[in-house]
């Protein structure tokens, strides 16, 4: 299979899908990706520092307050869990760019804790996978 190939596959398989069947979506596309492009699972599945730093920066501009700032690692959040297909993530953090875009931080900060907690279970999941896919 080519990598043009993959990506339209991976693309249209998460269309259509219940939340109950995104987990083993995952898992598959992440089996798919490491077979294509002939890497090992670790350089496909390391969740780097940058997350966490982004949460971090989160935290660290609602207390500022830099709006631009948190609406930056906000929006790379949600980035990251669209990529990953975390969509609990990924929705937490487009709701909370969202209101650094309309300008007001108010209410974040439990959102915030909401989305270290979800960032969390991915780092959790990703492990798990990391464990289960070939070497």
């Amino acid at each position: 299979m080519s990598f043009e190939r993959l990506l339209t596959d991976l693309s249209a398989r998460f269309v259509n899908l219940s939340p109950p069947e995104v987990d083993q979506a995952i898992e598959q596309s992440l089996r798919d990706i490491v077979e294509v492009l002939d890497v090992d699972r670790a350089s496909v599945l390391e969740v780097s520092e940058d997350g966490r730093e982004l949460v971090s920066t989160l935290r660290r501009t609602l207390s500022a307050p830099d709006v631009d700032g948190f609406r930056r690692a906000a929006h790379s959040l949600k980035s990251n869990g669209e990529t990953l297909g975390a969509t609990a993530l990924a929705s937490l953090a487009r709701g909370l760019e969202g209101m650094a875009r309309a300008g007001s931080l108010a209410g974040a900060g439990p959102r915030v804790d909401e989305l270290a907690d979800a960032y969390g279970l991915v780092v959790d999941a990703l492990a798990e996978l990391r464990r289960d896919l070939p070497a």
